[in-house]
């Protein structure tokens, strides 16, 4: 038998924390000894994760809110590298948020693979940071039918796991 995998989740927003939500569940079903760990909110807690730092709870809109905030967020970011680099998950998963997750994932070792949920909308906003998502993101995880083919072309290895919230809306009728 197989020792529990260890899972470090970063949601830095409501929405990543339903999502992540979302993801503990759908993971416990195929692994239900996993522990999961990291940076999240309520929902991530109440579906089983450890929370050890809660940045939803922080409400920045515009770069005066951000800028007010820096040094909360400064803190929360080198703590979780201190935290992953303490509980030596086998992997880490971010979701969403690019500004913090792709400086996060620049600073996290190698050896630890890291899982992108909730994919940077490069292809919207600029394929700028393509380099960041190739040199440190392990697997791409959209939720958009053409994100794969984005990523594809680019050489990013990427899966489309589909919207997660396709699931909370009831199958219209015929």
């Amino acid at each position: 038998m197989s020792p529990a995998k260890k899972i470090f989740l970063v949601a830095c927003e409501v929405s990543g924390d339903l999502h992540g939500a979302h993801l503990i569940s759908e993971i416990r079903k195929i692994a239900p000894d996993t522990a999961f760990l990291g940076v999240g909110g309520d929902k991530m807690r109440a579906a089983g994760m450890r929370i050890l730092s809660d940045m939803t709870k922080i409400s920045a809109l515009g770069l005066g809110d951000v800028l007010r905030n820096y040094f909360k967020y400064l803190k929360i970011f080198n703590e979780t590298l201190t935290n992953i680099a303490s509980e030596k998950p086998d992997v880490v998963i971010v979701i969403d948020s690019p500004a913090f997750n792709l400086r996060l994932a620049k600073k996290i070792p190698r050896q630890i693979p890291i899982l992108y949920y909730i994919s940077p909308q490069l292809w919207a906003w600029g394929k700028r940071r393509i380099h960041i998502v190739k040199k440190h993101i392990r697997e791409m995880l959209v939720i958009l039918p053409f994100e794969k083919e984005f990523y594809e072309k680019e050489g990013v290895a990427v899966k489309f796991v589909g919207h997660p919230l396709l699931d909370a809306i009831p199958e219209l009728p015929e």
